[in-house]
């Protein structure tokens, strides 16, 4: 059947690259066998995502039914009853990208309801969907399906992404076996559930009164962890118990114990197959108030619920309750970032390496230079800030290095690096360092020299102002005077034509070359041989 399958959407795929050219998806790989790299847990997993995209898919269900065949257990569903799946498309690299290109491949016994994003092409056997995905992210598609199966029959779904330079192949596609199962008729076995919670962990003075209830205080940057307690009252097993935790208003859900099927920052789903007769079972959610809240008190909610397959409907008054929590809003703190370079003097033309640490982790930040004539440079370091998304509490060694080629005074001059950040809960932070740019005195002629005909280059650094430069023999007899003039401060080549005074070429020898600045005064020797 998967063949079959298999082949409808290569077609399918075939006709969508005529109608839009632009469309390349040629680098699917075949998904295998079906169940050869289905996870069926709504999680992508990962393998290499260094500098590159690395997307990968799962596909999922929210049935809710489990079925045991041959000692396997799949998914399952009601016949005739509607159900969704879940595309789950995750980018686990540190480039983001788009043109993602998502298929799902659907057996011919269901029929689709709906889909959510709406998909770009599509027909009975086959939806096809184009995405974009920042670095580190992930988004799911929802398509409603109607089940046409027969009972005892099962389904295969196939979902394949391909993204453009994707770091990973192996995580590009994941199957999904459904089957379909009878409707069961009036339970005579019925059972009742309840749930109870217990925070685990607050101090004992975090409490405030609200309508009489008494409400534990939830501290900003501090996660809550709370204990769930099902029971099944009766002394029939519950069968397909669903529980869900849901934040009704800004709460966070941060954590689930033990892993659930699925989770968001906002609502959590477990399905569990079974519970004994009046037996226990315990869960447990974190929670927290969010990092951004205004200032002031506010009231938390959140919900949970449970519930089975063959619950009496007279017995599901306590399979609902409600949590309440006090926070209160406090502005962000202020963080201080840090700024450093090995030396804080440097000479003109140097190459000046910085390095940066944040203490919170950050949305976004910049590194301003402010140099001495007030002008400031905010877009030096934009590329390695934009591939870069710093932890907390790593040095990061920024690989483009500032240069000042010249100084605009005489004198030693103060560069100021500026580094501003804001954190991801809002808060701002900045620090900053002063280097002092010293101008540098150096005369630097080739050792040997065989003059061609573009002369012969000799190198030197100055403060700036006036230089004088001048060739003698080794007996110490004026040959020529190189240069007498005034430069800025910086590197600087003149090109010297090998002729004395009187314009004649100049022999092989040993000669000395000395130069003079307004304050300082040093000589090189070069050896010419023609």
């Amino acid at each position: 059947m998967k063949d079959k399958q298999k082949s409808g959407a290569m077609q399918i795929l075939l006709l969508y690259c005529v109608l839009h050219p632009l469309l390349i998806f040629s680098q699917i790989q075949p998904s295998g066998d079906a169940g050869a790299s289905a996870s069926g847990n709504g999680t992508v997993v990962s393998v290499s995502s260094a500098q590159a995209p690395d997307v990968g898919v799962t596909l999922s269900t929210n049935s809710g039914l489990w079925i045991e065949r041959d000692g396997a257990t799949f998914n399952a569903v009601y016949c005739q009853d509607a159900f969704e799946s879940i595309v789950h498309v995750a980018n686990f690299g540190d480039q983001p990208t788009s043109n993602i290109r998502v298929m799902l491949t659907l057996p011919k016994e269901v029929r689709v309801l709906d889909q959510t994003p709406p998909p770009v092409y599509g027909n009975e056997n086959s939806l096809l969907w184009s995405l974009t995905l920042p670095a580190e992210s992930d988004t799911s598609i929802i398509v409603s399906l109607s089940n046409r199966l027969e009972a005892e029959a099962s389904a295969v779904f196939v979902a394949e992404v391909h993204a453009p330079d994707d770091a990973n192949p192996g995580n590009d596609s994941d199957s999904l076996t459904i089957w379909s199962i009878d409707t069961p008729a009036n339970v005579s076995d019925s059972c009742d559930l309840s749930i109870q919670y217990r925070l685990l962990t607050v101090p004992a003075d975090s409490f405030e009164a609200l309508n009489g209830d008494t409400l534990a205080v939830l501290q900003q940057g501090r996660v809550y962890p709370i204990s769930l307690s099902l029971s099944n009252l009766t002394a029939s097993a519950a069968q397909n118990i669903r529980v869900k935790c849901n934040a009704l208003d800004d709460g966070v859900i941060s954590g689930a114990d033990p892993s659930p099927y699925t989770f968001t920052a906002d609502s959590i789903v477990w399905f569990i197959r079974e519970i004994a007769p009046f037996v226990s079972v315990k869960l447990q959610a974190d929670v927290s108030a969010p990092p951004e809240l205004p200032d002031g008190r506010h009231i938390l909610n959140f919900q949970l619920q449970v519930a089975a397959d063959n619950e009496l409907s007279t017995a599901t008054g306590d399979n609902l309750a409600l949590l309440q929590f006090v926070a209160y809003g406090q502005p962000p703190q202020p963080f201080e970032p840090r700024i450093e370079m090995q030396s804080l003097t440097a000479s003109v033309s140097d190459s000046i390496w910085l390095r940066v640490l944040f203490p919170v982790p950050v949305i976004s930040w910049d590194v301003l230079v402010h140099l001495p004539d007030g002008e400031i440079i905010d877009d030096l370091f934009d590329s390695f800030i934009a591939r870069t998304t710093p932890r907390p509490d790593v040095w990061y060694d920024i690989d483009e290095p500032f240069v000042l080629p010249a100084l605009q005074g005489g004198g030693a001059e103060e560069i100021v690096f500026e580094i501003r950040a804001t954190g991801a809960n809002g808060a701002s932070g900045s620090a900053s360092f002063s280097v002092s740019i010293q101008g540098s005195f150096a005369l630097m002629p080739p050792n040997v020299v065989h003059p061609e005909s573009d002369g012969i280059p000799i190198d030197f650094v100055v403060p700036g102002g006036r230089v004088e430069m001048n060739l003698y023999d080794v007996a110490g007899r004026f040959i020529t005077t190189l240069v007498d003039a005034s430069y800025e401060p910086g590197s600087h080549t003149l090109f010297w034509n090998g002729m004395t005074e009187q314009g004649q070429l100049v022999g092989s020898g040993v000669y000395l070359i000395t130069m003079r600045t307004e304050t300082e005064n040093t000589w090189k020797k070069m050896i010419i041989v023609r």
